[in-house]
């Protein structure tokens, strides 16, 4: 995951670059730092590299290493590791890090530090040895003509952890290869005219100073796809900003006169990685199979006025026209407004306020208002929505009268099985309410980040160890397991899903679309690599953990310490 935050109390970069990097300019495209070798300068420890110099050199430690002797000790007195700063980089340029981690892996990030006046948590641990995780990240700068420090951190101060081999892979965005698109594909070309495109990069620009995207102006457009060429209106699309890093940035368009492209009225185009690539892509397609609702998620290649782009995830919006084509006519998708949230972190540098009831306080709304207000049938539907979405939120009734428990168990399942919880967050989460049934249904969206998986807790599946979930600013999601029907429910399909039967069933079927989008993302990537392996660990993992849960008779446990501790749970979360 990828955030920013804004503080106004950050020592500025300026003023360390001052006094180390007249010295420190890279010698290579590849920096590394073993924490092996310390020097002494002008007062400062310092690690030294054969090539390079990095900050910090006082929390050098011979405690624990995962190479030589070595590593990096982060407390609460030293909480960033081996440092390094860049000088006057420019858009575009991008930044690839790694680092092994001995400790709470939950504790730990490798932290971009800007001269914007932000901060950038990247978290992702993606595999261990010998008792140390491995951490991994990208960061693509935004503007011309910025510094930042790049270390290893650790994120509370009550803990501590050791960091080792630190990487930082700098690739100049001159360097970058060119975006093409395959002669025998074709590409949605965008035509915007010298105004739209102005605007366009003024809220680009404002929205990099901010840390967060004010995403309500539109322009208007042009797309040219295969032999058609369609009116629309677009705007940039995100919250963070690394919808706008780089060159490729993130849109949302709306096509005019009634008109569709793959059966989509309004879309939105991204680059890939900010939803991890495939595994965005995987889970969308694990939802279909088992038919959980979920937008229609794809890739295309992308021109921007006759430009190539490059290739594109493409994602179907939530309008009336995606459920008739699910055969969901009549219903209508519902969410809690995050408006408030975001509009607190746009005027407070990225940051959300403390003690704001954001969940609490948060309107229902719908993505139909135009057809909820004309129709009669939509409007009394969006009553009952909203009814249910109370009663949901603040637990007033049992799931199992809320939800369809079928669906709402299949999907937390899957959600487990792929490691994707980030659509759980509850800003995230979009649901159909069904007429027939009047029970609301779980629709599968935004599971990953920028840097992979996201996780709201440790566990090896969400309602695995449920007698510490009220501790954590999560607590609102763990409710669902207080109702026994779904419980069981979900235990069952947890059974299904993780056998490996199951599993290589289902790859089977993708195999082909795989191994083409694969072939896509690495010739603009040759780093990027992609395997199905993740499930399989997943859901060994779980059924290790299925065993314990059902000899210890957790479930129980679980159910009882909720339903006592329910009323207690606050609703000033971010997440």
């Amino acid at each position: 995951m990828i955030k920013i935050y804004r503080h106004h109390h950050l020592i500025k970069i300026s003023i360390l670059v001052f006094i180390f990097l007249s010295c420190n300019q890279p010698k290579t495209n590849i920096l590394f730092c073993d924490a092996e070798t310390v020097i002494e300068n002008r007062n400062q420890k310092l690690f030294q590299t054969s090539d390079n110099t990095f900050l910090n050199g006082q929390t050098q430690s011979s405690d624990e290493s995962f190479s030589g002797k070595y590593s990096s000790k982060l407390t609460s007195e030293n909480r960033n590791g081996m440092t390094y700063i860049f000088e006057n980089l420019h858009a575009g340029d991008e930044l690839k890090m790694s680092v092994w981690i001995y400790g709470n892996k939950q504790n730990s990030t490798i932290l971009v530090d800007g001269d914007w006046g932000g901060k950038v948590f990247i978290n992702d641990s993606t595999e261990s040895k010998k008792g140390w995780y491995h951490l991994k990240g990208d960061y693509t700068i935004g503007g011309n003509d910025e510094s930042i420090s790049v270390c290893p951190y650790l994120k509370k101060k009550s803990d501590s952890i050791y960091v080792d081999d630190f990487q930082i892979n700098f690739i100049a965005a001159k360097d970058h290869p060119k975006p093409s698109t395959p002669a025998n594909v074709k590409a949605l070309n965008i035509l915007m005219d010298e105004k739209a495109m102005k605007k366009i990069q003024k809220q680009r620009e404002d929205a990099l100073k901010k840390g967060v995207l004010e995403n309500e102006n539109w322009v208007n457009a042009k797309i040219v796809y295969i032999e058609d060429t369609l009116s629309a209106k677009l705007r940039l699309k995100g919250d963070w900003t690394d919808h706008l890093k780089g060159n490729k940035w993130s849109y949302r368009i709306k096509l005019k006169n009634n008109k569709s492209i793959n059966g989509m009225n309004i879309f939105s185009i991204q680059n890939p990685k900010i939803r991890s690539n495939l595994n965005e892509w995987l889970l969308h397609k694990l939802l279909e199979k088992e038919n959980i609702l979920t937008t229609q998620y794809d890739f295309l290649y992308v021109k921007q006025n006759n430009q190539s782009m490059g290739l594109y995830a493409l994602e179907e919006h939530f309008t009336q026209e995606m459920l008739g084509k699910k055969h969901k006519n009549g219903g209508l998708i519902v969410c809690f407004s995050e408006d408030a949230l975001w509009n607190d972190r746009l005027n407070n540098g990225g940051n959300d306020k403390a003690n704001v009831p954001y969940l609490g306080g948060a309107d229902i709304k719908t993505f139909s208002d135009e057809e909820v207000n004309k129709t009669p049938e939509l409007s009394k539907n969006f009553e009952e929505a909203n009814l249910l979405m109370n009663l949901y939120r603040y637990h007033l009734k049992p799931i199992s009268e809320i939800f369809n428990v079928d669906q709402l168990a299949k999907y937390l399942a899957l959600i487990d099985i792929c490691g994707s919880q980030h659509g759980l967050i509850w800003h995230n989460q979009r649901m159909y309410f069904n007429p027939q049934t009047n029970l609301l249904e779980p629709i599968g969206f935004d599971a990953y980040t920028s840097n992979g998986a996201f996780s709201l807790s440790n566990q090896a599946f969400w309602g695995a160890y449920g007698i510490n979930a009220l501790d954590g600013s999560n607590q609102f999601q763990y409710l669902i397991f207080t109702d026994e029907i779904f419980y069981k429910k979900y235990i069952e399909y947890l059974e299904k899903y993780s056998s490996k039967e199951f599993l290589d069933s289902f790859i089977k079927t993708i195999s082909d679309d795989l191994i083409k989008y694969k072939n896509y993302l690495q010739a603009e990537d040759a780093d990027y690599n992609f395997n199905t392996d993740y499930l399989f660990t997943n859901a060994v993992n779980i059924q290790k953990a299925l065993v314990y849960f059902k000899q210890h008779n957790v479930m129980q446990k679980n159910i009882e310490y909720l339903n006592d501790k329910a009323s207690h749970i606050t609703f000033d979360c971010a997440y």
